[in-house]
């Protein structure tokens, strides 16, 4: 239960003191980084890539998805909802290329008697934007929602990548590793004998035990 939480957390939490998880997340717009929790008010801490930052509190008007894991090497998508659309984050996802950039979650403890943080969050997600939904209605129902994608889905993209000499020689040009790629696959090894390669499609001769060699 501990994993993710620092020790100093661990402790307070044995004993007994009054405590209260926040999520915080980064998202990485082409018009600067945004700096969020699911808390009020604004906390300052140190991103360990951006430095001491900001975080800004949208209390009950944000939200966030189960994070979920797997011993597999499975991605598991993970929804941030803001409802009373944030114009800033508004103006962000409607007129930026917001797909792809990257998001990153961090859960803290914040100490409900002193109001401050009882530690450094740690980071517990990181993966990319995938898709925004803006869903308009009353104003207390109005909502953004981005659908984030965990960096083990970049296991299922494709490449593009043919392995052919071509394709080498197009990145390292002069490199002859990949020249005789075609010709491996008719490939006909004779085992115990002497192999051969085959660049046509006729018939192969039947099998002949005499051919066999009788000596190595």
């Amino acid at each position: 239960m501990s994993r993710g939480i620092s020790s100093v957390v661990v402790n307070s939490i044995s004993n007994s003191r009054h405590i209260r998880m926040v999520t915080f997340a980064k998202l990485n717009f082409d018009s600067g980084t945004i700096y969020l929790h699911d808390s009020i008010g604004t906390f300052v801490w140190s991103d360990p890539v951006d430095g001491s930052q900001n975080w800004l509190g949208v209390g009950d008007f944000g939200g966030i998805s189960t994070v979920q894991e797997s011993t597999q090497m499975s991605g598991f998508e993970v929804t941030l909802v803001l409802s009373g659309l944030d114009a800033d984050l508004m103006n962000a996802v409607m007129l930026q290329n917001y797909q792809g950039r990257g998001v990153t979650l961090y859960l803290g403890a914040l100490d409900i008697e002193t109001g401050l943080l009882l530690d450094t969050p740690n980071e517990i997600w990181s993966g990319e934007m995938d898709v925004a939904r803006l869903s308009l209605g009353a104003a207390d129902q109005n909502a953004i929602e981005i659908v984030c994608e965990s960096d083990f889905s970049k296991l299922d993209d494709i490449n593009g990548r043919t392995f052919s000499d071509s394709d080498l020689q197009a990145e390292f040009t002069g490199d002859t590793f990949m020249q005789y790629m075609t010709a491996m696959e008719d490939t006909n090894v004779v085992w115990r004998g002497a192999s051969q390669i085959r660049y046509d499609k006729s018939p192969r001769p039947p099998f002949d035990p005499r051919d066999i060699p009788t000596s190595f």
